[in-house]
């Protein structure tokens, strides 16, 4: 076993003897950069870089490169697309009050829910009545009932459809 150890260091030795000096060891400033350009060297098979720069083929673009996920990190966030605050309808047939859970449904196909826990009647308030629907706060909305010649008449509700 040690016979065959002492035979591995005495070919190791042998291998690096072989071996050309490292440029990093040559003191003679001129001779270390002759011994870094000849490690520099292309290979045989490489284009002559020297030839004219019209005999040469262009290289392709380089591709665009998609947008990093994080090119946009630290700039204000854009402003979000503007939602309406309001739809102006007219409520389907009679309007003469609400009901817990009533439904409207007004001219443009929407349906909105009364969300109020009482009731109330209006029995002077015209058919096709005009509505406003404005958002409130917290995600709720309130519906205006626009009747002439009466006060003002709103109660909470919730879209449907």
């Amino acid at each position: 076993m040690k016979g065959a150890l002492l035979a591995l260091l005495l070919m190791a030795g042998d291998a690096t003897a072989a071996e050309p000096p490292r440029c990093a060891d040559i003191h003679d400033g001129a001779a270390r950069l002759a011994c870094y350009d000849r490690q520099a060297a292309p290979p045989a098979s490489a284009p002559d870089r020297t030839a004219p720069v019209a005999n040469r083929t262009p290289a392709p673009a380089p591709a665009a490169r998609p947008a990093a996920p994080d090119s946009g990190f630290g700039l204000p966030p854009p402003a979000p697309p503007k939602e309406a605050t309001t739809v102006r309808s007219r409520i389907v047939g009679p309007f003469d009050g609400w009901t817990p859970r009533r439904e409207f449904e007004l001219a443009n196909h929407q349906v909105w829910r009364c969300e109020m826990s009482n009731t109330a009647y209006f029995p002077h308030v015209p058919d096709d009545a005009e509505v406003v629907i404005e958002r409130g706060f917290l995600g709720s909305y309130w519906m205006q009932v626009l009747a002439p010649d009466s006060d003002t008449i709103k109660l909470k509700v919730r879209r449907v459809r």
